[in-house]
Formats: C-alpha cells, structure tokens, sequence
C-alpha cells in the first residue's frame, strides 16, 4: 500500500463517542440528523452511548493485520454495473485499518435505507465476541 495512506486515522475515529458525549448540544445536532425522529434518536443514542464508546476504542485497538478501508461505505458511493459488478466511489478516506470499519458503516446504511437490521446481517462478524 501506498506510504501517504494513513495507518491510525482509524484509531482517530475512536474518541468520537466520548467527544459528541461530552459536547454541549454534540448528541443533539447529531440526533437532529434524523429529522422528524430526531427524538428518538436522542433517546437512543444517549441510552447506547457507553457501548458506542467501548466498542469504538476496541476497534481503535485491532491490530494486523489491515485492510484498505474506503471509510465512508454508504450506498451512495455505490454503483452496480453491467454484468453485476459493483464498484465503490468517492475515495477521499482511504486509510488502512480493521475492515470492520467499513463493514459496520455499510450494515447501518443498509438498515438505515430500509433494509434488515445490522444485528441480523449475515457474515463473518455475526456472533464474534464484543471488544473487551
């Protein structure tokens, strides 16, 4: 992999949680991002808050090996083309890390959209043991 890809933004992201948590208005604006249900998302995220932090600087703590990650996998950086060959675009975080990342991200864009609940997602991840 290329030198200038960052090896420890992921582990950047880590503190986030803590960061919105002690914020003033930091879970609000982001609960304000679910429009009309912006209540419940405050509801949510202040009682999933201790969990997002521990699970965020597990993460943060994986160590090799890496993978590229694209670090904003979102279904509206996908294109399906011809043939059924899927391409993902708009690169401008890519840094090496846990592929988990990327997984996570897309699981909640999918539910998010409409699709099946992330904890019901099929895959390699389901039933792996939470982070210490």
């Amino acid at each position: 992999m290329p030198e200038w890809l960052s090896r420890r933004w992921h582990a950047a992201f880590a503190p986030t949680w803590t960061r919105l948590g002690a914020e003033a208005g930091g879970l609000e604006s982001l609960a304000a991002l679910a429009g009309v249900r912006s209540a419940d998302a405050l509801a949510w995220t202040r009682a999933a808050l201790p969990r997002l932090r521990t699970a965020a600087q597990g993460l943060a703590e994986i160590g090799l090996p890496h993978a590229l990650l694209h670090f904003d996998t979102r279904s509206d950086n996908l294109r399906l083309q011809p043939g059924g060959r899927l391409r993902l675009f708009d690169w401008p975080y890519a840094c090496l890390g846990p592929p988990e990342f990327d997984v996570v991200a897309f699981t909640q864009s999918i539910t998010f959209e409409g699709g099946p609940d992330a904890e019901d997602a099929p895959g390699p991840l389901r039933g792996a043991p939470a982070p210490a």
